[in-house]
């Protein structure tokens, strides 16, 4: 089949686009502001879908990841977010529609932004805290059609390689002098691989509906931290305090279920084995930075 990745060079774009073309699948790859050889430039603002797929047709998929996704950057620029991750977005499931393809969109455990100690199954409703969740939220709703293949899927923080992520940024944070760590944050993290390959699993069955893509248990934030702490190198040099508040994201005991996903076959790596491998990786940069 023929798969369309709206933001292939990101961190789930390139490992989905990996895993495509392994499976013999044809792809067509788009960047908006990182080139890669391979892609094609298109603006989620500005550009049409029928410009880099003319013959867009039913038995294609479009998948889209591109996002300003950086919150606090959504929050200091709330127009120009929005023409990217609501208008754009949209624009993009309705051109999907309009040639019967499959639309799958890419949203967020963030959309749950207040507590549910026992975590959100994917029926559950969303309680967006943050503008971006917001926006989210927003397609999630508007991105229908009577008839119409979408799929939601909603993943935790991606742990990757190269990315920043919560274990890097949180790992940053011990190695400073004032780091604190929220009692009362659930979430839950999964590996870029085990997303990629479930993406790829949806678009070829054609499943529709809403996903969880993402590892269980969760992780509460002071666990992160004592994770960290406990199994890099650099753990004797790293302390934090406790707050009995929520991060500045707001959320708080909101973490996502994949009871649906793991039930229709999808794969997901242990959490704390994904944190392990991620610690081992800073540790090495660490190393690097301190010669």
């Amino acid at each position: 089949m023929r798969i369309i990745i709206i933001g292939a060079s990101g961190l789930i774009g390139t490992a989905l686009e990996a895993a495509a073309l392994a499976a013999g699948h044809e792809v067509v790859g788009t960047y908006s502001t990182k080139p890669r050889s391979g892609l094609v430039h298109f603006d989620l603002e500005r550009d049409h879908l029928h410009q880099i797929v003319p013959n867009l047709n039913f038995s294609d998929a479009v998948v889209l990841l591109s996002a300003i996704v950086d919150q606090f950057e959504v929050e200091r620029r709330p127009d120009e977010s929005r023409q990217i991750n609501v208008v754009g977005a949209v624009n993009c499931a309705y051109a999907t529609f309009a040639h019967r393809a499959h639309f799958v969109f890419a949203s967020s455990e963030a959309v749950f932004g207040e507590g549910q100690f026992f975590g959100y199954s994917e029926d559950g409703e969303p309680r967006p805290i943050s503008l971006y969740a917001r926006q989210k939220v927003e397609v999630e709703k508007r991105a229908v059609g009577k008839d119409m293949a979408r799929t939601i899927v909603r993943t935790g923080s991606v742990i990757g390689s190269e990315n920043t992520c919560v274990v890097s940024t949180t790992y940053q944070r011990l190695l400073g002098s004032d780091a604190r760590m929220a009692q009362d944050n659930l979430f839950t993290v999964v590996d870029v691989d085990d997303v990629a390959a479930g993406l790829l699993k949806i678009c070829e069955n054609h499943t529709v509906g809403t996903l969880h893509l993402t590892s269980n248990p969760p992780i509460a934030r002071t666990e992160l931290a004592d994770l960290i702490m406990a199994n890099s190198r650099f753990g004797g040099a790293m302390k934090y305090e406790t707050f009995p508040g929520a991060p500045a994201s707001g959320q708080r005991w909101a973490w996502m279920k994949n009871k649906y996903a793991v039930d229709m076959g999808f794969k997901f790596s242990d959490p704390h084995a994904v944190i392990r491998r991620k610690i081992a990786l800073l540790d090495e940069r660490q190393e690097c930075r301190a010669a």
